[in-house]
C-alpha cells in the first residue's frame, strides 16, 4: 500500500496535480550521477523541429537535471560583458539524461536566444535524452 502512494504521489508531481506544493523553477542544474542499471535499449526520437531518429541507441544515465533558479554575478564574451536579456520560458523540473546515440544525419543550423544573447548554433548532434523524473 506505502509503494501505491508514492507511485500516485510521483505521479501527481509530474502531472502539475494541486497535490504538488512546490513551484518548479525556470532553470535546470545538471549533477553527473553514477547510475547502478546497466541500460542498453534502442529508442525513436520525434524532435518537432528535426524529425524523426527512428533507431538511437540508448543507454545509461548521465545526469540529472533539477529545477533551479538562477542569479547572474557576471558574464563575458571573450572581454565583453553581457547583459543579460530578460526572456520567459517553460518551467523546469527534474530530469534524468541518458546517453544516446543516433545515426548520423545533416541538421539545420537553429537561430537561438537565450539570457547570454543571439547566435546560430552549429553541428548539432544527439547525445541524450532527458526523461521526467520525481524525487521523493
Amino acid at each position: 500500500m506505502r509503494h501505491r502512494i508514492a507511485f500516485i504521489v510521483a505521479w501527481a508531481v509530474l502531472l502539475g496535480s494541486p497535490l504538488a506544493s512546490a513551484q518548479p523553477a525556470d532553470h535546470l542544474q545538471c549533477f553527473k550521477i553514477k547510475d547502478p542499471i546497466k541500460l542498453k535499449g534502442v529508442v525513436a526520437l520525434d524532435a518537432r523541429e528535426y524529425g524523426l531518429d527512428p533507431a538511437c541507441k540508448i543507454s545509461k544515465a548521465r545526469m540529472i537535471c533539477i529545477g533551479a533558479e538562477k542569479t547572474l554575478i557576471e558574464a563575458f564574451d571573450r572581454k565583453e560583458r553581457i547583459f543579460p536579456l530578460l526572456l520567459g520560458g517553460p518551467e523546469a523540473d527534474t530530469r534524468v539524461c541518458y546517453k544516446v546515440k543516433c545515426p548520423r544525419r545533416k541538421l539545420p543550423n537553429p537561430l537561438v536566444a537565450d539570457q547570454f544573447g543571439e547566435r546560430t548554433l552549429e553541428k548539432l548532434k544527439t547525445s541524450m535524452l532527458c526523461t521526467p523524473a520525481v524525487l521523493p
